[in-house]
């Protein structure tokens, strides 16, 4: 119960929260006693953003909660931001600055080190830990992000970084030895970019 609360209540900080919901601890008791605890746990999950949904519509009813370009075609989204980035960094070679070359090289390694995490999660199925159940969902959202979302690793990295935990806290759990090594080294080599180039 206390686990679902304070899902629920996180799902008012970052409305993304929602994606995670699925990691509320599961029961090992008798059928009756796991629908039974579902329902509450699902009523208490959703019931703080419930409320807070309808008092924004009440407020602001003619609004939209889906931005612009936010979302795209599974998928789409990544290749275009690999595509584009590629294609930027062809072009500009010679004719921009070694640090915005840099920044490029950056936001390609790092997108593709996200795509790896997601991919690990996609590809290990393990329904019965909560750890997997809590990135899955962001794993998703990974897919459907959209260019607005994409423009820079301030912006992905940032809604995507449930997935990251997940990734890194499954690897820690389920790979051994230089297995775990490599899908450390893929799956988070990329993330040292953003902190090297705002250093300089």
């Amino acid at each position: 119960i206390m686990a679902a609360a304070l899902l629920g209540i996180s799902g008012l900080f970052k409305e993304t929260s929602v994606l995670s919901f699925t990691a509320i601890p599961w029961s090992n008791g008798s059928i009756k006693s796991n629908i039974k605890r579902l329902v509450i746990s699902v009523m208490i999950l959703i019931l703080p953003i419930a409320l807070w949904l309808i008092y924004v519509h009440m407020r602001m009813p003619s609004g939209s909660a889906m931005g612009t370009n936010n979302f795209n075609y599974p998928l789409f989204g990544i290749i275009h931001k690999l595509g584009g980035s590629v294609s930027e960094l062809a072009i500009g070679v010679g004719h921009i600055s070694f640090y915005d070359q840099a920044v490029l090289i950056s936001e390609i390694i790092c997108a593709l080190s996200l795509t790896v995490q997601a991919i690990y999660l996609f590809t290990i199925p393990e329904l019965s830990s909560a750890t997997w159940r809590f990135g899955i969902g962001f794993a998703i959202l990974f897919t459907l992000l959209g260019d607005n979302v994409w423009v820079n690793q301030y912006a992905y990295c940032r809604v995507l970084l449930p997935l990251t935990f997940s990734f890194n806290l499954m690897i820690h759990e389920y790979e051994k030895d230089y297995k775990y090594w490599i899908w450390y080294l893929l799956g988070n080599g990329g993330m040292c970019g953003m902190l090297i180039y705002s250093l300089l």
